[in-house]
């Protein structure tokens, strides 16, 4: 600003030529001083704040450096970061319950029982999986961009409960029937498997898990389990979705000469509950139960009769369930005579080594016609000498509570 005086000039107004490469200025003369104004912009209901911006008439506008999202009609600032202007010409969060970032009509990204998050690339709305406990069985909504349609995380793995350090095994208030349905399980809560063993692969004799220091992203395995009992069996219900299913491996032989090569389940049980050390005598088990319903004991001899037996059901695409049952006497080492004083007959308190783990079996990166075992997890991890003693299994006691089976 420069300012200069005069003798009695009347106040009057003139344009003079301004600084190079600032256009024209308005100069005040005015009682003998003269001030050189800043250029001026002039905001007739809104604008965009960013320098440079340009000036608009009941709209809104964002200069280089200014909000992308413009700026709301009658409000001198655009939104804050972070945020968008909606079609309401209200603010909202660049969210998933706002439709993310490429859309003013802010309706949410919708899509029932998903975990929806926003696409850092597109800025769109994208599927990241389902709210634990559900699973999208059928497959048509996991990872879908933009528009999310399908009937979202359509299948509920049931009363999914915490996991507790003794594992409550109800006593079955209907008749558990092997048919890969799981109506009879209706009101036995499932748990979770959540524990890793990145040694144990090494013991079982079925391949070495290729992941097995990181827990698999829901949306490549999601796994439950259940579990009652009654004076003949004890029984096992395993669900999981799966993106990929493999019931045998594809080159009709296991890699590595494993025993089995297939989705499934792994049940591991301390009949007598005595954990001896380097001991795994005819109490303690280790069975495999297949998504084929094949079933082996490992380095064991094979469960015979009615010792084990295992139904399979596939849900949709990528989801299955398998229920095996297990004979008591089978359980407890007695089938061929002897005692196991306080653990069979089986009754309500009495307590039993147990774990139990899932497998996945999916293609190679390498080779997608050859499979191998990128996945196991347990309920309690065993400790990598699982296939030799029990000392790392679970604990689990026979309970005769109200909420077993249907009501």
């Amino acid at each position: 600003m420069r300012i200069a005086s005069f003798l009695k000039l009347r106040p009057r107004a003139k344009v003079r030529p301004g600084v190079a490469g600032r256009g024209l200025l308005p100069v005040v003369l005015l009682a003998g001083c003269f001030f050189e104004l800043e250029d001026l912009a002039v905001n007739i209901g809104g604008f965009g704040g960013g320098s440079g911006g340009s000036v608009t008439a009941g709209g809104a506008g964002a200069g280089q450096g200014g909000n992308p999202n413009g700026g709301v009609a009658g409000n001198p600032v655009g939104c804050p970061s972070g945020q968008k202007l909606c079609g309401d010409q209200q603010c909202r969060p660049i969210a998933p319950e706002f439709g993310c970032g490429n859309t003013t009509t802010c309706q949410p990204c919708v899509a029932l029982n998903t975990a929806v998050d926003c696409n850092s690339d597109s800025g769109e709305c994208f599927v990241a999986g389902c709210v634990p406990g559900f699973a999208d069985c059928d497959g048509d909504v996991i990872n879908d961009v933009g528009q999310i349609a399908g009937n979202g995380c359509e299948y509920s793995f049931g009363d999914v409960r915490p996991s507790t350090d003794v594992l409550d095994v109800p006593e079955a208030a209907v008749t558990i029937t092997l048919d890969g349905d799981r109506q009879d399980w209706s009101a036995v809560p499932a748990y979770a498997f959540t524990e890793l063993c990145p040694d144990c692969s090494r013991e079982d004799l079925l391949s070495t898990v290729t992941n097995e220091s990181t827990l698999p992203a829901s949306r490549d395995l999601d796994a439950y389990f259940r579990v009652v009992w009654d004076q003949d069996f004890f029984y096992v219900l395993g669900e999981a979705f799966d993106n990929h299913l493999f019931d045998a491996s594809p080159t009709g032989s296991c890699p590595g000469g494993a025993q089995a090569c297939e989705d499934g389940i792994s049940v591991f049980l301390d009949g007598k509950n005595n954990r001896v050390p380097n001991s795994f005598s005819s109490d303690d088990h280790f069975v495999f139960a297949g998504l084929s319903e094949r079933f082996i004991a490992p380095g064991q001899g094979p469960p015979e009769g009615s010792d084990v037996a295992v139904k399979s059901a596939r849900v949709e695409a990528a989801c299955y369930r398998i229920e095996a049952q297990f004979d008591w006497a089978y359980v407890t080492g007695t089938k061929g005579g002897g005692t196991a004083d306080g653990k069979f007959p089986p009754a309500a308190t009495q307590t039993y080594g147990f774990t139990i783990s899932v497998n996945d079996w999916d293609p190679t990166i390498a080779d997608p016609n050859q499979i191998e075992r990128q996945s196991q997890v347990f309920w309690v991890s065993p400790g990598p000498r699982y296939r030799f003693e029990t000392l790392g299994y679970g604990t689990m006691q026979l309970s005769d509570g109200p909420d077993a089976g249907t009501q």
